[in-house]
C-alpha cells in the first residue's frame, strides 16, 4: 500500500523516467521540422506534467499525452525550435483542463485532435485563441453533450405540407424560463 501511496503523491521515479525516455524519443521525428528537445526540455515538461495531474487530480498511466502532443504538433507552421518546448507545456496545461472541463466525455486523441485543428486554422499559433476555443468545445460538451452547440430553433415551423404553422407552443414549454443566462464571449452565468 505504501507503493501505491508513493506513487500517488510521485515520489517513485519511475514512471516520470518512462516518460521522458518516451519524449526524447519523439526527438527522432521532429528533428525533422528542425525541432528537439533537450533532457532539460524534458525534465521541464514532465514536472509540469506532473503538476497539471495533481492539480486537476488526475492518474495518467503509460506513456502518457507528452509524446503525443509532441508529435501532433511538431509538424505545426506556428512552433520553431525556440518556442517547442513552451508551446508544448502551454499545450499539455491546456489538455488537461480541456479534459477535466469536459467531464471525461472526450477522449484524448479527439482533444489533441481538436487541439492541433484549431491551433493551425483559426488560431492561426495563438495558445490564447486556442484556450477559448477548447474552453467553448467543453462547455458545450458539458451542456449540450455535442462539440458545438445546437442552432437557434426557428419560432417558425412548417411541415411537408408546405404551410407555416406559427409557433409551436411545445417549445414554449421546454424554454429555459427558471434563469436568465448572461454570456460575455469567456463566461456564461446563470441567474436563478
Amino acid at each position: 500500500m505504501s507503493n501505491l501511496t508513493s506513487l500517488l503523491r510521485g515520489e517513485n521515479n519511475l514512471p516520470s523516467r518512462r516518460s521522458m525516455d518516451s519524449l526524447l524519443q519523439t526527438n527522432e521525428i521532429s528533428s525533422q521540422y528542425g525541432l528537439t528537445l533537450t533532457q532539460q526540455d524534458v525534465v521541464k515538461l514532465v514536472q509540469i506534467r506532473n503538476e497539471a495531474l495533481r492539480g486537476y487530480g488526475r492518474l495518467e498511466f503509460g506513456a502518457g499525452v507528452l509524446n503525443r502532443l509532441a508529435l501532433a504538433f511538431c509538424d505545426s507552421p506556428y512552433v520553431s525550435s525556440d518556442t517547442y518546448a513552451d508551446i508544448l507545456a502551454e499545450l499539455t496545461e491546456l489538455f488537461y483542463q480541456t479534459k477535466s472541463e469536459s467531464l471525461e466525455r472526450m477522449p484524448d486523441d479527439l482533444v489533441i485532435d481538436r487541439m492541433k485543428e484549431a491551433f493551425n486554422g483559426a488560431c492561426e499559433g495563438s495558445l490564447k485563441s486556442l484556450a477559448i476555443v477548447m474552453d467553448t468545445i467543453a462547455y458545450n460538451i458539458r451542456v449540450y453533450g455535442t462539440e458545438t452547440a445546437p442552432e437557434a430553433e426557428e419560432t417558425e415551423h412548417t411541415h411537408d405540407c408546405g404551410h407555416d404553422h406559427g409557433p409551436d407552443e411545445s417549445d414554449e414549454e421546454s424554454e429555459f424560463s427558471f434563469g436568465e443566462g448572461e454570456e460575455d464571449g469567456n463566461w456564461r452565468t446563470v441567474r436563478f
